[in-house]
């Protein structure tokens, strides 16, 4: 299943707001769009974790990481 990563930027009112997404672990059982940040669970994935990362276009030493927890939620 697909999921939309959204990142906020600090100041709000910043210009270099670009980002390319990566997959630095998991990427078994997951895969990201690098220019939207969809994320995509791969069958298998249940119970693992997926390290994900934002490097800034402007200035690639700036970058931010998220780990993903995967679980699976079954609705009524």
């Amino acid at each position: 299943f697909p999921v939309t990563i959204l990142i906020a930027y600090t100041p709000t009112n910043t210009t270099q707001t670009g980002v390319t997404w990566s997959i630095v672990s998991g990427a078994v059982k997951a895969s990201i769009d690098s220019s939207t940040g969809v994320l995509t669970v791969k069958s298998g994935a249940f119970n693992n974790s997926v390290t994900i990362q934002a490097t800034s276009t402007a200035n690639p030493s700036i970058t931010a990481t998220k780990i993903v927890s995967v679980t699976y939620n079954s609705g009524t």
